[in-house]
């Protein structure tokens, strides 16, 4: 069964490809992987139908897959993806992807999908270049929400890492709290469960300030709970008692070449 100490090479789905690349970043165990916080997020939280008032803003939109196509761009060298959804009012929508063939693998006629992007028109169309798209069937993990990106590295990306994130931050409920219980009372602060739920995937732009705030707490809190450590460490110790010998010392100054001043 799956906990907080569990290798990552050992979670289901975990590929010893991506164990290896994972470990390469730091990441050993799912305390670990829970603990790798975004750095910034995409704010895909506006979900509406399509029109020309929410031209040239980051919008998300939800409707039903009518056509797809790759074709090569030989000119350019590059593979174009592109597909047409229509959203609940039959306004159809463009969605244009470059050198990512591999997505028509998971989109099926008819489909319903849900696609995140900003939003342009090009002729008839209204269109979204490279946007985040996943199944309107599925819970909101890549679209329609606020998407946590996170520090990248080949072979990783913040997709993956975001489908992980949402099978096994129920495990967080293991990890122990570190601020006493009177401590998150009085400054009306998230336990750590709750803070790193909102962390990785906020419900509101407040719930996920009041997140960032309580990791920000803790920071303090070790340092400051880190420093008082040491001070009382320093008070146990005894310094070296060093006797004065003023016969020896009067001989150093009397031999002096120049003469001490008053300080």
């Amino acid at each position: 069964m799956l906990n907080i100490n569990t290798l990552l090479e050992d979670v289901p789905r975990v590929t010893p490809k991506y164990s290896k690349i994972l470990e390469k970043m730091g990441l050993k165990t799912v305390r670990d992987f829970l603990l790798y916080l975004p750095f910034r997020y995409d704010d895909f939280s506006k979900i509406v139908p399509l029109s020309s008032e929410y031209l040239d803003q980051t919008i998300t939109m939800e409707g039903r897959l009518i056509k797809t196509k790759n074709f090569r761009a030989f000119q350019k060298k590059m593979t174009i993806t592109e597909i047409i959804v229509q959203d609940e009012n039959n306004i159809p929508l463009k969605a244009v992807w470059f050198n990512q063939p591999f997505i028509l693998d998971s989109l099926r006629k008819n489909m319903a999908i849900r696609l995140s992007g900003k939003l342009s028109q090009k002729g008839n169309f209204f269109q979204m270049v490279n946007p985040a798209w996943e199944k309107a069937t599925r819970d909101a993990t890549n679209t329609g929400r606020f998407v946590p990106i996170y520090s990248e590295t080949v072979g990783i990306t913040s997709r993956w890492i975001r489908w992980q994130m949402k099978i096994l931050l129920p495990l967080a409920k293991e990890l122990p709290d570190i601020i006493p219980p009177e401590i998150l009372k009085k400054y009306n602060l998230y336990n750590i469960y709750t803070a790193l739920v909102q962390l990785h995937f906020p419900d509101s732009r407040e719930k996920l300030i009041r997140a960032q705030k309580r990791i920000a707490f803790e920071e303090m809190f070790l340092t400051q709970t880190k420093a008082l450590q040491i001070k009382k460490e320093w008070k146990k110790k005894n310094s070296l008692k060093i006797t004065f010998d003023e016969k020896l010392i009067k001989s150093f100054v009397k031999h002096l070449k120049f003469k001490l001043t008053g300080a």
